[in-house]
């Protein structure tokens, strides 16, 4: 049979803990009695079942309290009644015990003979037998005597009365249970971040995951992988009006300048201008010349009075005697924009198409056999990428389409999880515990991968949040006939405790009760707000 651990029911979580170390065995059965404060706590429960799944213990729970053996199978343990532990040494007990030796009948006084009834048949063996009554005698009949009736004395009730009476005890249960006070206090637990690094062996060639030495068995896979996506081109290209105008060249050298249109540019502020046609015979100011922007757009045009640095090679650079000017504005410009595919674009889709694969190679995985896929852990072999549009083409969308080999490392996600978690575990104190359901990540990336013999080695990551456990038991009587304030003061004087949460009832009720067993103290893993 399997050992058995008797609970105290003020025992917490360590203490349980504690003792189901001492138990080298691997199944184990508790025994709780009825109020006891880890089996009215379904946070308790929850937190004794992942300590028993880390120490690698399978645990069943004995309650009398039908509701508490609710909450364990909830749970996830085993849980039944009294009757399981006591029904199979009882009957060996009574197979077991010797049959009791026959009593004497005891001697009747030779004055005072005693009637006894006659032996009946054996089907009628199971009725009481009932002595024969004396007959009455002759001469009561004769003279015409009665027996004396004997009988209970019946009591007489009002009704009124007794409807009043049940009355006045509902009104006083109903009073009792509105009017005697209560409180819940909340127990918020302080939590803290907590980061580990532990490495881990995955090789294909191992059969089964080895907890103590951090190894987990590898599938290698590999798979074709195909893919097209729709793109938005964010390339523009301006197909609007350029600016034309005219301008004077001022030649303050002395000499004749020829200025041929292939090789001359004006710039003001930045913007390019080109002559219409060639310019000769300039000395001092030429006659109006024709020129037009660079390129399209309203930014090439200017005011009247703008100045033009005039640049040719004949002419070296930084010669400020020549120059030229409008004497009216240049005003025709004007800006168009049509969507064009930029290489820029082409490169993006490229590396989104690579992401894509995997990603979606990622879920597939993970749903269809629970395997973990990592980025670093995978080689995918691009074959064709293929675009349906060119850099420069006007085009507000374009197609892009991958296929190429994907191979990849992969390992189960239970059984890494369940692996970091009681490698985790062991970091801490029997005190603590790993609040897993608020915030636990792992992050997985690999040092080396041999894609050939089908093994690396893994860093992983784990993040999540510790906190202490709570003796709720010890707490009431320090904050019985308390109000909210001193409540929280005294609760929160204890490092384990994060904040806390006072509700009394009814509701004109500011104090804790008097009564222990009126204050409720719970607590939850959900982050006050």
């Amino acid at each position: 049979m399997d050992p058995i651990i008797y609970i105290e029911i003020s025992e917490d979580i360590s203490k349980v803990v504690a003792k189901i170390k001492r138990h080298k065995s691997d199944r184990l059965i508790l025994v709780f009695p009825k109020g006891a404060i880890i089996t009215n706590s379904p946070a308790h429960l929850n937190l004794l079942k992942r300590h028993a799944d880390m120490l690698g213990k399978q645990i069943g729970i004995v309650s009398s309290d039908a509701k508490a053996r609710q909450r364990a199978e909830h749970a996830g343990f085993e849980a039944a009644g009294p009757d399981a532990i006591n029904s199979r040494p009882a009957a060996a007990k009574r197979e077991k015990a010797a049959p009791q030796k026959p009593q004497a009948p005891k001697t009747q006084h030779p004055e005072q003979p005693v009637a006894r009834p006659q032996a009946k048949p054996a089907e009628q063996q199971h009725f009481i037998p009932v002595p024969e009554q004396p007959a009455i005698p002759p001469k009561l009949i004769a003279a015409n005597l009665k027996m004396p009736r004997f009988g209970i004395r019946k009591i007489k009730i009002s009704r009124r009365k007794l409807i009043y009476g049940l009355s006045a005890v509902l009104l006083a249960c109903l009073l009792a249970f509105i009017l005697i006070p209560s409180a819940t206090i909340t127990v918020y637990p302080a939590m803290q971040p907590i980061s580990k690094n532990f490495d881990v062996t995955v090789d294909q060639n191992i059969k089964t995951a080895d907890f103590k030495q951090l190894i987990v068995q590898g599938v290698m896979v590999s798979a074709p992988e195909q893919l097209s996506k729709t793109y938005n081109s964010t390339g523009k290209q301006n197909v609007g009006i350029k600016a034309t105008g005219s301008v004077k060249i001022y030649n303050s050298t002395g000499q004749t300048l020829r200025l041929r249109a292939a090789t001359t540019t004006l710039t003001s502020g930045g913007m390019v201008y080109h002559l219409n046609q060639d310019v000769s015979g300039i000395r001092g100011v030429s006659a109006e010349v024709g020129i037009t922007a660079d390129q399209p757009g309203d930014q090439y045009n200017v005011p009247a009075g703008t100045k033009f640095e005039i640049h040719n090679a004949a002419l070296g650079a930084g010669i400020s005697s020549i120059y030229a000017q409008n004497d009216v504005a240049i005003t025709s410009g004007a800006s168009r924009f049509t969507a064009i595919v930029s290489q820029q674009d082409l490169d993006q889709a490229a590396a989104d198409l690579k992401a894509s694969v995997l990603q979606a190679a990622k879920q597939q995985l993970l749903n269809s056999r629970n395997l973990i896929l990592v980025d670093n852990g995978s080689n995918l072999q691009v074959q064709s990428l293929t675009y349906d549009k060119k850099a420069g083409d006007n085009a507000s969308t374009f197609t892009a389409s991958l296929s190429g080999q994907l191979q990849a490392l992969t390992f189960d996600a239970t059984i890494i999880k369940k692996m970091i978690e009681q490698r985790a575990g062991l970091t801490i104190t029997p005190d603590q515990y790993f609040v897993l359901s608020q915030k636990e990540q792992m992050d997985y990336s690999y040092k080396n991968v041999d894609y050939n013999k089908g093994a690396g080695d893994l860093n992983v990551a784990f993040n999540s949040l510790v906190a202490d456990n709570i003796d709720t038991g010890s707490l009431k009587n320090s904050i019985t006939g308390k109000n909210a304030d001193q409540v929280k003061s005294i609760l929160m004087q204890n490092s384990a405790i994060g904040s806390v949460n006072v509700h009394f009832s009814p509701f004109w009720v500011h104090t804790t009760p008097f009564w222990p067993s009126r204050v409720k103290i719970q607590i939850s893993l959900n982050p006050a707000t």
